[in-house]
């Protein structure tokens, strides 16, 4: 007998390879299908299919077009009954997704401040340029290093003497930029977790490349990973320029070679050397690009290795279109895509003696209503956010009411979570969210809105509110969404 283990997407659908006699559905918390020999059938949790003639596939069907589902199926020959539990039940607490999987209570309260601080209306197109800032004081070719959101590591891209950082702060609304000598490497680094990795290599006859890792939020030295990907540079003058990291493979490039490395032991994976010399490895969509001096996409992989894909497949533009004609040759290192805010942020440089300029485009449409600031109540945590504006996504109406109150109709839970974390959510953010309370919310004062056990988008709740700001607002979360 096969236990067959499965989730499915709204309105999916799955093959599963098993053959039998009979299906057996272990678990499902609400009614679905299976297709046997063209036959569909519907059913529910303890129901036992046995068709007239052995099969050797099942398609298992979710008929809920809003939620996925999770399937457990038992597929064998000959019989299967469920036990039926007599004597004493240990009865262990827990809360339910909108799939329909019982999984461990991890909620907790976020109590949240929250007041708007503008309203106009700024809609961008995809790639289009959305801020720029001229760095003072850095006047050569430099790398960027993404830390979070609004923090990045500048390092000239002939960093020989390896300890020539500075930090870029309160990008990109009021950057402040502060030399960093307590850290040290080669080139453009990654964030894995909490942790800061920065590119260098070994000494001794046999070099290889070594990541140095520090705390993102004090740079204090962590240790070290080292890896088998050989350094085969003059060590007065290394190219360590660009990389990149999707939190399980390293993609460092050295010299024209790129090497995909295993982020937790250092092995190298695979590599591929490329025609010319790679300036900027960016992800995005799901791909791994690898830039040229020419600003092209001239290597292109999907993540978590380096197998060879076309390059027409590529989801960002070429340098050359976003960077209003300079020559391509100009274009700086290690561009970075940030996920959490869907920006490219592109340094700009020109020529030695002219401070760099760090270019942010949208890598979406985007049409933003409202901004604000959030900060939570409880005084702690490492999100709190008091003097940044951030702004929305959500889908909300807005108005300005005669008292100086900003009445916000729509999603109101997106919103203020977007405001809050400073980046936008991912699309299923209400299957996270288990209760919210309102200061005031509809006229009501206050407000509870709860979805017990299970989340609200298991519970079909909808975010959809009428509040009017600043008032504090109170959001029980379970753990992956901050």
């Amino acid at each position: 007998m096969r236990e067959i283990r499965t989730t499915l997407l709204p309105n999916g659908e799955q093959q599963v390879q098993a053959g039998g006699d009979f299906v057996y559905v272990d678990y499902v918390d609400r009614e679905i299908k299976l297709m046997i020999h063209d036959q569909v059938i519907t059913v529910n949790p303890g129901d036992k299919v046995r068709p007239a003639r052995p099969f050797k596939s099942v398609t298992v069907i979710n008929p809920d077009d809003t939620n996925p589902v999770a399937v457990v199926l038992k597929v064998g020959e000959g019989d299967y009954n469920s036990q039926i539990i007599r004597g004493e039940v240990t009865v262990q607490s827990g809360i339910r997704k909108a799939d329909g999987q019982w999984i461990d209570d991890s909620r907790a309260d976020l109590p949240l401040r929250v007041n708007i601080t503008g309203t106009d209306q700024r809609q961008f197109d995809q790639w289009e340029l959305m801020k720029e800032f001229s760095v003072a004081g850095k006047t050569t070719s430099q790398v960027i290093t993404l830390i979070a959101p609004d923090r990045l590591l500048l390092c000239p891209d002939s960093n020989s003497s390896g300890s020539l950082y500075s930090e870029v702060t309160g990008w990109p609304d009021n950057p402040v930029v502060t030399d960093r000598p307590e850290i040290y490497g080669r080139g453009q680094g990654f964030i894995i977790g909490s942790r800061l990795f920065l590119p260098d290599f070994s000494g001794g006859a046999d070099r290889v490349i070594v990541y140095r890792i520090y705390s993102l939020v004090t740079h204090r030295a962590l240790g070290s990973l080292t890896t088998e990907a050989p350094f085969v540079q003059n060590p007065n003058t290394p190219l360590l320029l660009c990389a990149a990291c999707d939190g399980d493979v390293i993609y460092q490039a050295q010299k024209q070679t790129i090497f995909a490395i295993n982020a937790r032991t250092g092995a190298v994976m695979s590599s591929v050397t490329l025609a010319t010399f790679p300036r900027s490895i960016v992800l995005h969509g799901g791909y791994v690009h690898v830039v040229d001096t020419q600003g092209q996409v001239v290597f292109l992989s999907k993540v978590g290795g380096l197998e060879s894909v076309d390059t027409a497949l590529a989801t960002i533009p070429t340098y050359d279109s976003i960077y209003d004609g300079y020559p391509a040759w100009r274009q700086n290192s290690g561009a970075v895509y940030i996920p959490g805010t869907e920006t490219m942020v592109v340094p700009r440089f020109v020529q030695n003696g002219v401070p760099i300029v760090l270019r942010e485009f949208s890598a979406i449409d985007r049409d933003i209503r409202l901004f604000g600031k959030v900060s939570n109540c409880s005084g702690a945590g490492l999100f709190k956010s008091n003097n940044k504006d951030w702004g929305t996504n959500a889908v909300i109406g807005v108005d300005v009411l005669p008292t100086g109150q900003v009445l916000v109709e729509g999603e109101v839970i997106r919103a203020v979570l977007e405001i809050y974390l400073g980046r936008f959510v991912r699309p299923d953010y209400l299957d996270f969210v288990y209760q919210v309370v309102f200061e005031n919310e509809s006229g009501y004062a206050p407000r509870t809105v709860s979805s017990g056990g299970q989340s609200f988008k298991a519970a079909n709740i909808e975010d959809s509110f009428s509040c009017e700001f600043p008032q504090k607002i109170k959001i029980t979360l379970r753990e992956g969404i901050i």
